[in-house]
């Protein structure tokens, strides 16, 4: 006899990902820019705790690179720079640690050149 349970589909990582960028674009159309910027700082903890490194630093870039499209560059550091700190957490990592370089190096790169980062109101 079946139960009418239906058993749930495992949601990949990317996917997972897709779908918490989509809920920070709605609330940055919205000019909720710190409550996008907490929901990054919220989970990331938890892909820590669970040690998810790669998964954490993919939410930070990805993160910051959507403060910045939205010219929220004081987030997007902040991001960056707990991108930084991740690092230390993933230390054993060189697989992570490499991507995090990589991710860093992209987000500044992405900076607009014509504000640099000394100028950023901190």
């Amino acid at each position: 006899m079946a139960s009418g349970f239906r058993r749930r589909r495992r949601v990949t990582a990317k996917e997972r990902l897709t779908k918490i960028m989509e809920r920070a674009e709605v609330k940055l159309n919205k000019g909720h820019h710190y409550e996008a910027s907490q929901t990054f700082k919220t989970l990331v903890p938890r892909y820590v705790k669970t040690k998810k490194f790669s998964d954490a630093a993919d939410l930070l870039r990805e993160g910051s690179l959507k403060m910045l499209k939205h010219k929220q560059f004081r987030d997007a550091l902040d991001l960056s720079t707990d991108l930084l700190g991740l690092s230390k957490d993933a230390n054993d990592d060189q697989n992570v640690n490499e991507m995090i370089r990589e991710s860093l190096v992209k987000i500044l790169e992405s900076f607009p050149s014509q504000r640099p980062l000394k100028q950023i109101n901190l």
